[in-house]
């Protein structure tokens, strides 16, 4: 299973108990990323795999949930249940190798998370700043990426 399989895997598994950290009701989830509260609860009880597509959506919108609020309670507990779990030895996602290679949009999803869980809190808003003055561009991009990803399934929202 490559590094981003494992990390979708891993928030699929955790999935319900990530959004009560951040909160959040299913519905209030599916508003977030675009789904009924159904999906969210089928994501949430493993009835359907859940998609690239939806893993960046969740990543994008709990990380804005993490920088927006703060909240590094969050970024604590997606770091530990799918970034990082404790059974990761080097050679899994953590690993040295391979590095300075460009990451994917998985990647980096998780290192902005692990930027927030890392840091100190005088460093929050200055963080914070900066990423939310990128936000608009970077949830413009996911949701090109979403829409390309939709027609080439056949489906339109």
């Amino acid at each position: 299973m490559s590094d981003e399989e494992t990390r979708i895997s891993r928030l699929q598994e955790h999935l319900s108990t990530i959004r009560k950290v951040a909160g959040w009701t299913t519905e209030r989830l599916g508003e977030e990323i675009g789904v009924t509260r159904q999906t969210v609860s089928n994501l949430e009880r493993n009835k359907t795999p859940m998609t690239k597509t939806q893993y960046l959506a969740l990543r994008t919108v709990l990380n804005h949930e993490i920088v927006a609020n703060q909240n590094q309670a969050l970024a604590h507990v997606i770091r530990a249940l799918v970034d990082n779990p404790v059974e990761d030895d080097e050679e899994e996602l953590g690993s040295e190798e391979g590095a300075g290679e460009p990451v994917g949009a998985v990647e980096s999803l998780s290192n902005v998370t692990e930027m927030y869980a890392k840091a100190e809190p005088p460093s929050l808003a200055k963080m914070s700043t900066a990423v939310m003055s990128g936000a608009a561009v970077g949830i413009s991009a996911l949701a090109a990426v979403m829409a390309a990803a939709t027609r080439g399934l056949g489906r339109s929202r």
